[in-house]
Order: C-alpha cells, then sequence, then structure tokens
C-alpha cells in the first residue's frame, strides 16, 4: 500500500512541474502564460504627441480592453513626425512628472512595444495582466504626461 501511494505522490509531483514549468512564452513579453485564452488584438494610433484621435489625453486617455490572461497583439501606428512608443505600466507604481530618460522608468513596465519611428508601425504580442486598470505611456523624453491612455483588464 505505501509503494501505490508512494508511487501516486511521484506521478502528482512530476505532473506538477509539468505544468508549472511549460507553456510559457520566452518572448519577453508580460503577464506569463496565456491559459488558453483566446488572442485577442488592439489598434493603437500615435500622433505627436497624443494617443488617438484627439489631444486630449490628460483629460480624456483613449482606452484599449482585454481579457486578463488573453495573448495580445498590439499594432500601432506612428502617424506623428516624433519618434513614439507604447508602454503599460504596472499598476500603483509612480510616474514622474515628465520623463527625461526612459530607463528611469525601465523597472516599472509590464511591456513596452518598442520605439516606433514616425510614419512607421510595428506591432507585438503580450500576455494582458491581472484583471485592472493599468496606465499606458510613451517613455519618449518628455512625451508623458502628454501622452498616455488606459489599459483596462476584465477578469
Amino acid at each position: 500500500m505505501k509503494k501505490v501511494l508512494l508511487s501516486l505522490v511521484l506521478i502528482l509531483t512530476g505532473v506538477l512541474l509539468i505544468v508549472g514549468c511549460g507553456g510559457g512564452d520566452d518572448g519577453g513579453d508580460a503577464g506569463g502564460d496565456s491559459g488558453g485564452a483566446a488572442a485577442q488584438s488592439i489598434e493603437v494610433l500615435m500622433n505627436d504627441i497624443y494617443f488617438g484621435e484627439e489631444n486630449d489625453n490628460v483629460a480624456n486617455p483613449p482606452t484599449w480592453t482585454v481579457d486578463a490572461g488573453a495573448r495580445v497583439r498590439v499594432s500601432a501606428e506612428n502617424a506623428g513626425v516624433l519618434e513614439h512608443n507604447w508602454a503599460i505600466v504596472e499598476q500603483g507604481a509612480e510616474l514622474p512628472d515628465t520623463i527625461t530618460d526612459p530607463a528611469q522608468i525601465a523597472d516599472i513596465l509590464i511591456y513596452d512595444i518598442g520605439e516606433i519611428a514616425g510614419g512607421d508601425s510595428s506591432s507585438g504580442t503580450f500576455n494582458a495582466p491581472a484583471a485592472g486598470t493599468y496606465t499606458v505611456i510613451c517613455t519618449i523624453a518628455a512625451h508623458y504626461p502628454s501622452m498616455q491612455g488606459v489599459l483596462q483588464v476584465n477578469g
């Protein structure tokens, strides 16, 4: 009986190790494994120096909505002439009044699509973080706070 019980414990431990270590994405994206959640996509329009159609991101930030754990494809178009990016900030992280060097906030970013030159477009993917409301910014020096938005992650 003890041998059967020991065998079951060993098998269960092995299964848990396999499940715990597998399935992740090693692409450096945020959020970990998507857990089989459906793929979603969002589109980001960048202008000089605001996201979206209207130049009022501080008072009326654009909102992108995804589901927690979903694999999210971001398609970003930079319609401006300046370089921009789209980066998700950790919940509760404090942002400086103005960003003078993107390196100063690198440790509080969940995902950053990378710098996109004026007139160019880019795409990337990430796993949506836990449910909640996240600030999205452009980390190019002096573009925040005028260039910001909200990522709403539904549970």
